[in-house]
């Protein structure tokens, strides 16, 4: 049932929003034919707002709440019970990264900058993590 109310909803709504998107990027960039790869194309480099930690929780957590209490509450977990690494400490990678260990919470490493690319990382992180934590809760072998 959740599986066909994402797929309906990803047609109905995503889909219009995506084809306006695909088309946008392709005018701004001169495009005379716009490939997937094309989509990961800025429309505007120079645009990189600037959002905390804790201001990255306020869109996380709106965008995910169409998801339930449930997973909502799993959000909050991972970041009050520091699921998530944010420091730059030196020897750590850029990018992301969610691991997830058998029988335990996933863990998430991002060298935060700061930046809202990264809450939009962040965001896919959190989605393998709640992938493993309800796979576990649900399938515990």
């Amino acid at each position: 049932d959740m599986y066909h109310r994402q797929i309906d909803l990803i047609m109905s709504d995503l889909a219009p929003i995506m084809r306006k998107y695909a088309k946008l990027v392709q005018q701004a960039n001169g495009l005379d034919e716009l490939k997937f790869e094309d989509l990961k194309i800025s429309i505007d480099p120079t645009f990189e707002p600037e959002i905390t930690i804790e201001e990255s929780k306020k869109y996380i957590f709106g965008a995910l709440d169409v998801l339930g209490s449930e997973y909502v509450e799993m959000l909050h977990q991972a970041y009050d019970a520091r699921w998530i690494d944010f420091p730059q400490n030196k020897g750590k990678e850029t990018g992301a990264y969610c691991a997830s260990p058998y029988a335990s919470h996933s863990y998430i490493f991002i060298s935060w900058a700061g930046k809202m690319t990264e809450a939009f990382v962040l965001a896919h992180e959190l989605g393998h993590a709640g992938h493993f934590t309800f796979a576990q809760k649900h399938q515990n072998y």
